[in-house]
């Protein structure tokens, strides 16, 4: 039971990293998900250079870069953290592997909370309890 809570944790970062990712795939040919409301700055930002380089890149092509590395670093977590579930459970009980775990999922969560918006707030908040839940389980069964 432990493992499946932490598991369908798990399955919440990675919708949201799949998601993420998508979005941000599809506002490379039409912004719309992550773009400004006022669309000129969209222009504005395909025509701003970045001061730590020379190089022919904008602002607009480092945001969905970097935006879609977030989806990739989030996607990577989860099946990572699924993979140990699967191939050695156990591991996810073990004191650092469990605080990487739920750490990772409570600094998404401040983040989400401090600079993004409300659904991956709900959506982390979620995963991170079902982290803590699952940790709580195990420890109440090798208990008895």
């Amino acid at each position: 039971m432990a493992i499946l809570l932490i598991q369908i944790g798990l399955g919440v970062f990675a919708l949201m990293g799949m998601m993420h990712g998508i979005y941000t795939l599809r506002d490379f040919k039409n912004p719309y998900y992550f773009a400004p409301r006022d669309h000129e700055l969209v222009t504005i930002l395909e025509t701003a250079g970045m001061g730590i380089t020379r190089e022919q890149n904008n602002f607009w092509k480092a945001y969905l870069g970097f935006h879609l590395s977030h989806s990739v670093g989030i996607m990577v977590f989860a099946v990572i953290y699924f993979a140990l579930s699967i191939i050695e459970p156990t591991l996810l009980f073990h004191p650092v592997m469990a605080c990487l775990l739920v750490g990772t999922g409570v600094i998404y969560l401040i983040l989400s909370k401090n600079y993004w918006f409300s659904k991956p707030v709900i959506g982390s908040g979620v995963a991170v309890s079902l982290f803590l839940i699952g940790q709580g389980v195990h420890i109440l069964a090798a208990l008895s």
